[in-house]
């Protein structure tokens, strides 16, 4: 969008909220009683967790009995009619002194006997009856605009000048004091109130009552904020701008802010939790829809003692406010950030530990503790190293072995997080947990290396928290699956040159739903990844948006995405997924063919990626849901070969979900042991460096549908005579497309079906005394 773009649409918003704060239209309510007040179960602008994306409320609920009739609250004619299961609506469109007025009645089926363009008349058109499992209606208005097309912002349905009519509520909003929380702002520290310094946010729990029962006692308020005062209660001290109001919920803001105005991981449906300092003030908020990090500044204060009041209000004018003691001080009481740890490695073969990491920016951090834990629950943390060890003037770190740790450890020791300390003491909370096994040095398993690539969180994002311990959800489940001598790291540490790909035998990569914003895998890393294919490794990668950002061209693309996402990770983008994508099951035929995987467990995913395989690549998973026809959406793929220049074969291993979302140990066991088989199983090489495969199988054509020509990949353990051959749905043989003795190895072949009609047909491969086959369909 343009800036004049910009300019024009904010100038329209501000229109369409001025005409929302002078909108008095009222109306009556659309379930009996019509013309007396009722109950609502939730209140505009309160959060929701419900869908696959947290957000604002848009609306009221009003209870109301399964298959009662909804009424029009004021006479008009029907906008628009939706039937989608339980979100089906009617909409209704009314004039008013040359202003259309739209209100929508959502959860409800509607009446077969309206259409498009239906005048209706209020209490007496039965708009359709509530949805079977809903008990209530959603009730959604929006302000008068010029014409019945013009956009139109939501708003409040209860708000003092229009709205539901008569609307009664005497109970006051109530502000709950022990949830009151200081928490530095952009940081998980908390400050006690009697220790208050540098810039905060404010945490505090309102509820808006209309009632007496459960539903009706913990919807979210209209009106919050506050104000300091001295301690004795006689002067205002500070006050945000607007007489200290920092939320009115006339409009609805924008989805995005839902977690800078609802703490993320404390508000759920029925506990409405709030960051009581952001935002620029109700005006901007409602003409803007736009809530901004904000926090209260303790250095516009002098140390002391002071009093903070909370306030509230609802839409009848209903307040309440509570007074919470506070000490604002000078002295540093604030951690300093946690850090990054950049790598924790095997160092003398196992029994030792060197562990890297990137300096804090804090001018005095005086050093680094590492601690470590001793049992998966890693609920047990003792210290390894602290600050005389691991100073400010360094960033790496080696312990000859575990007796060198400050608190020696009585058994092996796997998990570690490094933690910073400032010169006051301060220590910071722990940053991401890495692991590293401990095998003696005189072992011979293979190596590998866990790479960290998930950097993203909060936002538009699945995962909220900053740090995270996801390195561990693929250490634990390969060494239950085999011996393997492991080491962790930040992919930061691979661009970086801290640590080389080269070192390990395997590399276990994980992106989570890092994407486009954040790049899945850099231009740098590519290289690095490349190389490392070229020269005979094994790559695992799992990600739920490598092909939405590599496969296609965005804002963040470079000129190298493409080709590294289809020659080396062998995959192309299909789709971009959906939330009901929430089951993966091996591809029958592949290896991991009796794998079954319930991912978006740990944390949500809402678009895994829908991949085909290419270039010589197999599919080995796929999702729960169809694509086309009988052809299942793809969830990963699978390749042994050589890659590029290289003449070395490798193997690569690419999902396309976050297998650190997966709750099952047992689930994530048994995929990675498929993984390692993978990897690790001996192979034949013929003379043109050609992986043999272990075991006969046709995979599925690609693409499929096609039009006109297809690909058809198969796999041969042995030297044998082979057939491979096309049939029609009689089972009339219609081309014979190999028909000779073939070697072991992986082959493919293409097919023009020009001369063909649209339909469906078989491809059979025969060799020896074992076959199979696939269906095709023909799209012309």
């Amino acid at each position: 969008m343009s800036s004049k773009q910009r300019i024009i649409s904010l100038w329209f918003l501000m229109l369409a909220v001025s005409y929302a704060q002078s909108d008095t239209i009222r109306y009556q309510w659309p379930v009996p009683p019509l013309n007396s007040s009722q109950y609502l179960t939730a209140t505009f602008s309160e959060y929701r967790n419900t869908l696959s994306s947290d957000h604002f409320h848009n609306a009221v609920d009003i209870a109301e009995p399964d298959g009662n009739p909804v009424y029009p609250c004021i006479n008009g004619y029907v906008h628009e009619i939706v039937s989608s299961g339980s979100n089906s609506y009617v909409s209704v469109r009314s004039q008013h002194n040359g202003l259309w007025k739209r209100i929508t009645y959502l959860h409800m089926v509607p009446n077969p006997q309206l259409s498009t363009g239906s005048l209706v008349t209020k209490g007496q058109t039965v708009l359709g009856t509530i949805y079977s499992g809903m008990g209530h209606v959603h009730l959604i208005e929006r302000e008068l605009v010029s014409s019945p097309s013009s956009y139109a912002v939501e708003i409040n349905n209860i708000r003092p000048e229009g709205g539901l009519d008569p609307f009664y509520d005497p109970f006051t909003p109530v502000i709950v004091p022990s949830s009151i929380q200081f928490k530095v702002d952009g940081q998980d520290i908390y400050l006690p109130s009697h220790g208050l310094a540098g810039k905060l946010d404010i945490i505090i729990r309102v509820e808006e009552r209309n009632g007496t029962s459960s539903s009706h006692t913990n919807n979210g308020t209209y009106i919050l904020g506050y104000r300091v005062l001295s301690s004795d209660t006689s002067t205002i001290v500070f006050e945000p701008h607007g007489d200290g109001i920092k939320y009115k919920f006339d409009t609805k803001p924008s989805n995005s802010y839902v977690h800078n105005v609802f703490v993320d991981e404390l508000a759920t449906l029925s506990d409405p939790v709030y960051y009581l300092t952001n935002g620029d003030g109700q005006e901007y908020i409602n003409q803007t829809g736009v809530v901004n990090n904000n926090y209260f500044d303790t250095m516009l204060l002098d140390e002391g003692d002071y009093l903070l009041e909370i306030f509230s209000e609802d839409t009848r004018g209903n307040t309440t406010h509570k007074y919470f003691p506070i000490t604002i001080t000078r002295d540093d009481i604030v951690p300093p950030g946690f850090p990054e740890l950049l790598a924790v490695v095997n160092h003398n073969g196992g029994n030792g530990l060197t562990i890297k990491w990137t300096h804090n920016s804090e001018p005095d951090i005086l050093g680094y503790r590492l601690y470590y834990s001793t049992n998966t629950t890693m609920s047990d943390w003792a210290l390894a190293g602290d600050e005389t060890m691991l100073t400010k003037d360094i960033n790496e770190y080696v312990f000859e072995s575990s007796d060198d740790f400050i608190a020696p450890p009585g058994y092996d020791v796997h998990f570690f997080y490094l933690a910073a300390v400032d010169s006051t003491g301060n220590e910071s909370t722990s940053g991401d947990i890495y692991a590293r096994s401990s095998y003696p040095q005189q072992t011979s398993y293979p190596t590998a290396l866990i790479v960290d690539g998930f950097d993203r969180f909060g936002g538009s994002g699945s995962w909220n928290a900053a740090t995270h311990k996801f390195a561990t959800s693929y250490f634990i489940p390969l060494t239950l699956a085999d011996s393997l001598i492991i080491s962790t790291c930040a992919n930061d540490a691979i661009w970086g040159q801290d640590i080389s790909l080269n070192d390990y035998d395997m590399v276990f990569w994980f992106l989570g739903d890092e994407s486009t914003t954040d790049k899945t895998f850099s231009a740098a890393e590519q290289l690095f990844l490349s190389q490392y294919l070229e020269n005979g490794g094994s790559l695992f990668v799992s990600g739920s948006e490598v092909g939405w950002d590599l496969d296609r061209s965005h804002s963040a693309s470079t000129s190298t995405d493409t080709l590294f996402y289809r020659h080396y990770l062998k995959a192309t983008l299909v789709d971009d997924g959906a939330a009901n994508m929430s089951t993966v099951r091996g591809t029958p035929g592949s290896l991991f063919e009796e794998n079954i995987i319930n991912i978006g467990q740990i944390y949500p995913e809402d678009y895994p990626d829908d991949i085909d395989p290419v270039n010589g690549s197999s599919a080995i998973m796929e999702y729960n849901v169809f694509r086309s026809g009988t052809t299942y959406r793809k969830a990963g793929v699978a390749y042994s070969g050589t890659f590029g220049e290289g003449i070395e074969p490798g193997r690569m291993i690419y999902i396309s979900f976050p297998l650190e979302t997966v709750s099952s140990i047992n689930q994530q066991t048994q995929f990675l042991a498929k993984a390692l088989e993978y990897f690790l199983s001996p192979t034949g090489v013929e003379e043109d460096g050609a992986i043999i495969p272990d075991k006969f199988s046709l995979a599925q054509n690609y693409p499929n549908p096609f039009n006109p020509a297809t690909n058809f990949k198969f796999s041969l353990p042995l030297k044998e005579k082979v057939s491979l051959k096309i049939y029609d749905i009689l089972g009339r043989e219609i081309a014979v497309l190999i028909d000779k003795e073939m070697n072991a190895g992986t082959h493919e072949i293409s097919w023009d079906a020009s001369r063909l009609a649209s339909g469906a047909y078989f491809a059979q491969l025969r060799a020896g005394k074992k076959t199979e086959s696939i269906s095709l369909m023909l799209l012309k």
